[in-house]
């Protein structure tokens, strides 16, 4: 599953120590690490206004897509079954097709034999 989170050990590493998405959002972390209050305000805005944003609108899409998915699959599941009960009333509307044309052949026979019976 998707989600937005700040464990480094799940982020890529970019230089010593692993990328803080704490300092995305935190004008504290970005002063203590070493950023000036104009690169800090311009940064946090642009992340907060940018990219968390876009990540929870992916994590988002992402869990629909996967409920998606999950429905496709039980519909999936319906059709075969679908498919099997459809092969099934073929096999036996032809049986009944049958069945009728004997059950034809055998009363034009007997309307033939009552016609031809002498009184």
């Amino acid at each position: 599953m998707l989600e937005v989170t700040n464990s480094p050990a799940l982020l890529p590493v970019t230089g010593p120590t692993p990328v803080d998405l704490d300092a995305f959002v935190s004008p504290a972390q970005n002063l203590v690490n070493g950023y000036n209050i104009a690169e800090q305000t311009c940064f946090h805005k642009t992340t907060v206004s940018n990219l968390i944003p876009s990540l929870k609108a992916i994590s988002a899409a992402y869990k629909g897509l996967s409920a998606l998915v999950q429905t496709s699959g039980q519909l999936i599941t319906v059709a075969v079954r679908l498919v099997g009960d459809l092969k099934s009333l073929v096999t036996s509307t032809l049986t009944l097709l049958g069945n009728v044309t004997g059950l034809v052949t055998t009363a034009t026979g007997l309307v033939g034999t009552i016609i031809t019976a002498p009184y």
